[in-house]
């Protein structure tokens, strides 16, 4: 009587074990699969911007953007274009560094940097503001998130610019407003800004120093 018994309890303990094991396989009738969340994808945080190199010149934008193209034609910067609200400036980009490459991607050869410094006008001054941009082809922009390195930097640059400005404006007073070198008075006979084209200001620019 041990034997049939043992063997009774066996199969009912084997026969409990496959209903178990079938459990987290059967669906209810008209029942969904239940499929485990995929993994969160892990985000990396964006670099946090310190904000834009900015200046308040007291000069007319007009006279500001007079004096930024005479800086990038002596230091052989090229000129993409100028409009009322702003210059856009473009450099090559021998090389680039880690904090671009992490932003814009690894160096690629004819690369360049672009600079557009905003000129605004407040009242009898003008505010200047630069933005920063990788191009890569002549057409793949790259906006670049400043660094407080960055931004001081650019603020020295945008001293100088200011200093140079308004040294201008006191010289032109002093001349009757005439610039140093004209052959006569009033507006110049060569306005290099109106001589080009009109640039979109949201165009990426890189900084010029």
């Amino acid at each position: 009587m041990k034997k049939p018994i043992a063997m009774v309890r066996w199969i009912v303990l084997a026969a409990a074990a496959a209903a178990l094991a079938g459990c987290g396989t059967r669906l209810p009738f008209g029942g969904e699969p239940r499929l485990s969340p995929p993994p969160q994808p892990v985000v990396q945080a964006a670099p946090t911007s310190a904000g834009r190199p900015s200046v308040l010149v007291n000069a007319s934008p007009q006279r500001v953007q007079e004096t930024i193209i005479a800086r990038a034609q002596r230091r052989g910067t090229t000129i993409v274009g100028a409009n009322q609200t702003g210059v856009t400036l473009e450099a090559p980009l021998a090389s680039s560094t880690e904090v671009v490459e992490q932003q814009c991607g690894p160096h690629r050869p004819g690369r360049a940097q672009r600079i557009y410094l905003e000129t605004i006008a407040s009242g009898t001054s003008t505010v200047v503001s630069e933005d920063r941009f990788i191009v890569d082809d002549g057409a793949s922009v790259c906006q670049l998130v400043l660094t407080p390195a960055d931004v001081e930097n650019g603020n020295r640059a945008l001293t100088e610019l200011k200093q140079q400005s308004e040294g201008q404006r006191v010289a032109a007073s002093r001349t009757g407003g005439r610039q140093p070198g004209d052959a006569g008075g009033g507006r110049r006979a060569a306005d290099p800004v109106g001589g080009l084209e009109p640039v979109n200001p949201g165009r990426p620019v890189v900084p010029i120093q």
